[in-house]
């Protein structure tokens, strides 16, 4: 089976579960408004996805080694279109809640499910493609929130956006999975018998652990608040909420599709400094100038600067784990969605106290502090 098969199948893969979230960040505002909840209780409902990500991270790794990465992927992707489809239909904010949860779990599974398949076809090809993967992932968020925006001009709403969502899912991974089957990931070597608390002391496992959050904090609350700061401070409708969140994960994926091409020519440590200030100035000017024709154009910088701080620290850890990365990666991803969960409600909480335009501010110190550490991925 060749390497471009390989790569084709976990690039479906990563655009699928892309798809799923482009929905779920389109269709929130129509979730908030139907439960009538406030910026605080939609952060801290959002809070549970990381949770429940982070409750299989311990264990991820192991299983995505004894199991395989297909069929973990298989498993996972169709867990999260179910769960995604029935968050739809909660009539509380406590089930909605739970319906986050498992959501989280599935999607933490899948998560590293197909970024330890995307090391090995990396690896297979001898050439830095991760941004490939995750372009792909950030062309199914594009997806997802143009397809959404769609259905909301026909006259759907939440209920039947995600229905669309959760098959369009569970469709892809069935194409893929075959292929993604035989994808063998690393085989553990020496010094991969160190223990869990020692490889969370390894220095190079906390710096990219550390810069991971950084990025999913900033990256998960854009895709949880973007069009939710569009409506509730430029005024505009769902409808210019998913234009904006569009533009945001457009924008991304035209960075990460030439984020192989960056990386060779400036070296992954420029490449990382150059994204993170990027993403800095468009979350600075769209704070400073909540209008729509400031906003919008300045989400889309903030989708090209961030778009290859993931794939730069990801392939790192791909990198110089070596064989190792089946326990380094869920380290890694897992440190990562402690941003994931940090950034809803800390985004809710500002908002709450203070603005939304506020919350962007700390977004953009956030990325301050990843141009700062950017030597970390050398």
């Amino acid at each position: 089976m060749g390497v471009i098969y390989r790569r084709l199948a976990v690039s479906g893969a990563f655009g699928a579960a892309g798809i799923g979230l482009g929905a779920w960040g389109a269709c929130l505002p129509l979730i908030k408004r139907g439960l009538t909840l406030s910026d605080g209780e939609l952060g801290a409902a959002l809070l549970c996805f990381a949770l429940g990500a982070l409750a299989v991270m311990p264990v991820i790794g192991r299983l995505a080694a004894r199991v395989g990465g297909g069929l973990l992927c298989l498993v996972s992707s169709c867990g999260f279109a179910l769960a995604l489809m029935v968050a739809a239909q909660t009539p509380s904010l406590s089930l909605l809640a739970a319906c986050i949860f498992v959501m989280g779990v599935c999607f933490g599974a899948l998560d590293v499910a197909m970024n330890l398949l995307a090391a090995a076809v990396e690896r297979g090809a001898k050439a830095p493609i991760m941004a490939s993967f995750h372009a792909a992932y950030s062309i199914g968020v594009l997806s997802g929130a143009v397809i959404s925006g769609a259905l909301f001009g026909v006259g759907f709403g939440a209920k039947g956006t995600l229905l669309v969502a959760g098959s369009l899912i569970i469709g892809i991974f069935a194409l893929a999975t075959p292929v993604m089957l035989r994808i063998a990931l690393a085989e553990e070597g020496g010094g991969s018998g160190r223990p869990r608390r020692q490889l969370l002391r390894d220095p190079m496992v906390l710096a990219l652990g550390g810069l991971a959050f950084l990025a999913f904090f900033v990256e998960g609350a854009m895709a949880d608040w973007s069009a939710i700061y569009v409506v509730q401070q430029v005024g505009l409708d769902s409808g210019g909420g998913a234009l904006a969140f569009s533009l945001f994960a457009a924008a991304m994926a035209a960075g990460r599709m030439g984020g192989g091409r960056i990386e060779r020519a400036l070296g992954p440590v420029a490449t990382l400094g150059l994204s993170a200030i990027l993403a800095m100035t468009g979350l600075c000017a769209a704070a400073a100038f909540p209008l729509g024709f400031v906003v919008m154009p300045a989400f889309a910088l903030v989708g090209f600067g961030i778009a290859n701080i993931i794939p730069v620290v990801f392939s790192a850890a791909g990198r110089r784990g070596g064989d190792r990365a089946t326990r380094i990666f869920p380290i890694v991803v897992g440190i990562g969605y402690v941003g994931v969960m940090i950034g809803p409600p800390v985004i809710g909480a500002v908002a709450e106290h203070f603005t939304l335009r506020g919350s962007l501010l700390a977004l953009a110190l956030a990325l301050a502090v990843v141009v700062v550490s950017r030597r970390q991925v050398a």
